[in-house]
């Protein structure tokens, strides 16, 4: 989007709390964890969360997380689940 915001095709639903902790993976960096909000994630770091269009999108605070990550549109994004 035109804050840098990465946004996914990836629907909220396949986070359901049953399948354990998300962790998301875009150009080799992985995310653990969805955020509460955009201000939850400390500046600097990238940060997941479900946002207003209910999919997923990877977001830096105070930044782009398409230029910080050097990332375009078709980059792949894989979740897996872990219950630790």
């Amino acid at each position: 989007d035109r804050f840098g915001n990465l946004i996914t095709n990836l629907p909220e639903a396949l986070f359901a709390a049953d399948r354990g902790m998300p962790v998301v993976t875009v150009a080799g960096q992985r995310i653990r964890g969805l955020a509460d909000s955009y201000a939850a994630v400390p500046t600097g770091r990238p940060g997941a969360i479900v946002g207003s269009a209910g999919t997923l999108e990877i977001f830096l605070p105070g930044g782009s997380a398409a230029a910080a990550l050097g990332v375009t549109r078709g980059a792949a994004v894989t979740v897996t689940f872990t219950r630790e």
